[in-house]
């Protein structure tokens, strides 16, 4: 039996048992240190052991987080972004300037904790918008850093891209929880609404391993969650 963190994966794999999770990568039960509602999650994958079939089974797990998986003082971003760009504003160039208005911050976190996680893709972190960009603008024409495939590539961008909001916004007054920070970073960021752009383009991407990247690990199972929810 396997609780999956994506979909994908499990439907690809065919374990004899299956229960889909839209949480966090890392958080297979949920909330940290919240024991009933792991306990919901554990019971409803044992629940699968119980039905009788020759097939594999796969179920998605319909419960919602509980509210207190926000902080008590509703962590807001203190840094004001522009709205949606527009005109000959390129993706890149709206997302290097939000990234400007963060930069103290991004420094202040590497200061206090004597280093990041920036740096998987070998990219200066300033070149990292305008590489992702080229994802929307001429698919099929990137070049990779280094000898990297390209799809490793662009999963290792994302990352570094994600990390350094992520490290911006956790060195920011206030409590934020890690949901509130993802809700922040794909929601209200430029750059996240740039990741959800390059994921629909990867899926025609003539790199398999560029569609294999958009289509499984680019965006969370937890946004892609609520964006279903969200649709008409």
């Amino acid at each position: 039996m396997a609780i999956a963190l994506i979909p994908q994966h499990a439907r690809k794999i065919r374990p004899p048992r299956a229960l889909s999770v839209p949480f966090l990568l890392g958080r297979p039960l949920g909330v940290p240190r919240d024991e009933a509602f792991q306990l919901t999650v554990l019971r409803a994958a044992l629940e699968l052991l119980a039905i009788d079939s020759q097939e594999p089974v796969f179920r998605e797990f319909e419960a919602d987080l509980p509210v207190a998986e926000t902080s008590p003082d509703g962590w807001s971003c203190p840094v004001s972004f522009a709205g949606k760009g527009a005109g000959t504003v390129t993706a890149a160039e709206i997302v290097r300037q939000e990234m400007s208005l963060l930069r103290p911050w991004y420094d202040r976190s590497v200061q206090e904790k004597g280093g990041t996680t920036v740096g998987l893709s070998g990219l200066p972190i300033e070149e990292i918008p305008a590489f992702l960009a080229r994802f929307l603008v001429s698919p099929g024409a990137e070049k990779a850093p280094a000898d990297m495939p390209l799809g490793d590539a662009l999963k290792c961008a994302a990352e570094d891209l994600k990390a350094f909001y992520n490290e911006a916004a956790t060195a920011q007054p206030g409590h934020a929880t890690a949901r509130e920070i993802e809700d922040w970073y794909w929601n209200e960021c430029h750059a996240g609404r740039m990741m959800r752009d390059i994921r629909d383009r990867c899926a025609d991407h003539p790199d398999r391993l560029v569609q294999m990247v958009g289509g499984f690990t680019l965006v969370p199972q937890s946004q892609l969650r609520q964006e279903r929810r969200s649709a008409p």
